[in-house]
């Protein structure tokens, strides 16, 4: 309730303001903090994501490999899947998060870039967590045995 002492302090111009933010949150949604990285993180935010796994990488047979592994990890958490990615290549993910009985959402909004370097699965937390290193090759590096290439000796090299 305004008074006229407010009126003149310009409790008026305040009170009107505050009325048309509200019917501006209404209409539009309200506002959202850090809009660019919630794109780029399907709805999620950097801080939240314990793992993530690009498009690109999606193909490729170690990184599913390496994913099926580590699904017993990712309990207490939530897999955000990309909707614009194919069903042949995501079908293998959900399948190995509903092994382990971990709660996926596909992410199908407009905004949800479907580039080689978008996100195509992440795991990620209710609250902040925090981890610097989150791209799945960099938390769990290629361990397979390749063999070292022995390096041919020229002529004089085995002479000497």
């Amino acid at each position: 309730m305004l008074y006229y002492s407010q009126i003149e302090r310009g409790g008026l111009a305040m009170a009107t303001d505050d009325v048309n933010q509200r019917i501006e949150d209404s209409a539009l949604g309200g506002r959202q903090t850090k809009p660019d990285e919630r794109r780029q993180y399907m709805g999620s935010l950097r801080e939240r994501v314990f793992l993530a796994i690009t498009v690109g990488q999606l193909a490729d047979p170690a990184i599913l490999t390496t994913f099926t592994q580590h699904c017993a990890d990712y309990q207490g958490y939530t897999a955000l899947l990309n909707g614009k990615v194919s069903n042949s290549i995501m079908g293998d993910y959900m399948k190995a998060l509903n092994n382990k009985n971990v709660p996926f959402t596909l992410v199908n909004d407009p905004d949800t870039p479907a580039d080689a370097a978008a996100m195509g699965v992440l795991i990620v937390a209710k609250d902040a967590i925090n981890r610097s290193v989150i791209n799945i090759k960099d938390l769990f590096p290629d361990t397979t045995n390749k063999p070292i290439e022995k390096k041919h000796k020229g002529f004089f090299e085995s002479l000497f």
